[in-house]
């Protein structure tokens, strides 16, 4: 598998604890989702924090948590011979936001006016997903990183 990876277009759904391949991009990742076992909180570290941004974004693992955070990161394969998406989330519900995110054509097209580009470059985006009880996860872009010079 981890091969298939390395080589060809991939999407990997999962932080690191649900999904051991997203280790493959380390190297490359701004902002990692992760768990701590001993303090049962979920979070997204973000290695290079800019002016105005936190450099780890906490929630409690409680089901009942009304706000989490996701990443969508469109990068290229190990190999540099094809791309990979990764979604992960601080749990499943933030994790379907950045699904949701991903598929709506609206979002794109503000993420791409933030970016100031007619097509995409590799980029990682930050979303914090909140919800009422009762209601669908709403996702807010909170940070991104876009590598246009990725080829």
């Amino acid at each position: 598998m981890g091969d298939a990876i390395k080589r060809n277009n991939v999407i990997l759904i999962g932080g690191k604890k649900a999904n051991p391949w997203v280790h493959l991009f380390d190297d490359q990742i701004n902002f990692v989702t992760d768990f701590d076992n001993g303090g049962s909180q979920a979070f997204v570290s973000n290695l290079h924090p800019k002016p105005g941004e936190q450099a780890r974004y906490t929630v409690s693992y409680d089901p009942n948590a009304l706000v989490g955070y996701s990443v969508i990161a469109y990068l290229r394969n190990p190999s540099h011979t094809g791309n990979a998406v990764i979604l992960p989330g601080t749990d499943s519900d933030a994790t379907d936001a950045a699904a949701e995110f991903l598929a709506s054509e609206d979002q794109l097209e503000k993420f791409q006016t933030i970016v100031h580009t007619k097509s995409f470059p590799y980029f990682e985006i930050l979303l914090k997903t909140s919800r009422l009880s009762g209601t669908s996860l709403n996702a807010e872009l909170i940070a991104y990183r876009a590598y246009p010079g990725l080829r």
